[in-house]
């Protein structure tokens, strides 16, 4: 929606000081437990 990379957005809100909770470690862990789920469909 954005246009842009979720990596991209995570570099922004970190530059820009945005409060999240939502880290990088976050967004890799929910992708590597996004590919497992699939992988076991």
């Amino acid at each position: 929606m954005a246009g842009i990379s979720l990596w991209e957005m995570m570099d922004l809100i970190e530059l820009e000081g945005i409060p999240g909770g939502y880290t990088l470690q976050d967004a890799v862990d929910e992708v590597r437990r996004l590919v497992a789920q699939g992988n076991n469909a």
